[in-house]
């Protein structure tokens, strides 16, 4: 009996190495990479890491899983457990017990301790984030700016500002309500704000927050192009991301990303948003 229970250990162990290592034997490039974390309060650091691995303790085996074999880590309100997407889209649920993580950021060394960090992102290519590239643009509520050329499974960050008006009607011949880039809805009458529902499908982005602001790749909308010009439609390259005040997101696909007001009717609309994309 105990050689049994010996053997299947031994296969458990030997399936786990092949989750996480397996990778080692056919890439020996180091691979450059960098953390993005999002903090408790809201603050979103970026920087070359001082490790290389995470300990991790699951339920049947301990381990270190190299950073280069995860996707994201997610860690949960008592900062001891987390759950894993890997790069082979294996997924793992384990208590860490780890030292500060050590950053080389844009604004010098740090080290931020665990209970601060609710989620890790792994971004391949490394760097400070904001220094590799980014891009503005200024985003009218009545029609669409070209957000820049995007790579499938490339992250990227996002920060918005700004208020568009997306109806009439309001005082003094002005908008009734303006929208900030995550959709919320303020009354321009009473002040009132208002958070926003998920478009159905006469909005450019269904399923998308209403009156926010969006991404489109491949795929131009012709309700948000000026009078004149033609929308683009590339089915078979496209997608659709949330954007909004402050983010980040994993390209869908390949191509032109259209940046825009998920909103229905946008002949009414007023006002402009001021967008930045890091990579």
């Amino acid at each position: 009996m105990k050689s049994l229970v010996y053997g299947v250990v031994v296969l458990l162990m030997m399936s786990v190495s092949g989750i996480t290592w397996a990778d080692d034997k056919t890439n020996d490039a180091p691979q450059r990479l960098s953390l993005a974390l999002d903090l408790d309060d809201g603050s979103h650091v970026v920087g070359i890491p001082g490790i290389e691995s995470i300990p991790v303790q699951t339920t049947f085996a301990k381990m270190d899983i190299p950073l280069k074999q995860i996707t994201t880590m997610r860690i949960e309100e008592d900062h001891e457990n987390a759950s894993f997407d890997l790069q082979n889209g294996d997924k793992l649920k384990g208590t860490i017990k780890m030292e500060p993580i050590k950053l080389d950021t844009v604004f010098g060394v740090v080290k931020v301790g665990v209970e601060h960090i609710r989620k890790i992102d792994v971004v391949s290519g490394g760097g400070h984030g904001g220094n590799r590239g980014e891009l503005k643009q200024t985003v009218p509520g009545n029609s669409v700016v070209d957000g820049g050329k995007v790579t499938k499974g490339q992250r990227y960050w996002f920060e918005a500002s700004g208020l568009v008006g997306v109806n009439i009607g309001g005082p003094n011949g002005g908008p009734a309500t303006k929208a900030d880039p995550d959709g919320r809805t303020i009354s321009q009458t009473d002040g009132t704000a208002t958070a926003p529902n998920p478009a159905d499908a006469r909005f450019p982005c269904p399923g998308l927050a209403t009156h926010s602001l969006v991404g489109m790749i491949g795929v131009t909308p012709t309700s948000h192009v000026k009078s004149g010009e033609e929308g683009t439609d590339d089915r078979a390259n496209s997608g659709t991301v949330q954007l909004g005040v402050k983010g980040s997101f994993v390209a869908p696909a390949t191509g032109r990303l259209t940046l825009l007001c998920n909103d229905d009717i946008t002949s009414d609309n007023s006002g402009t948003w001021d967008v930045r994309i890091s990579w």
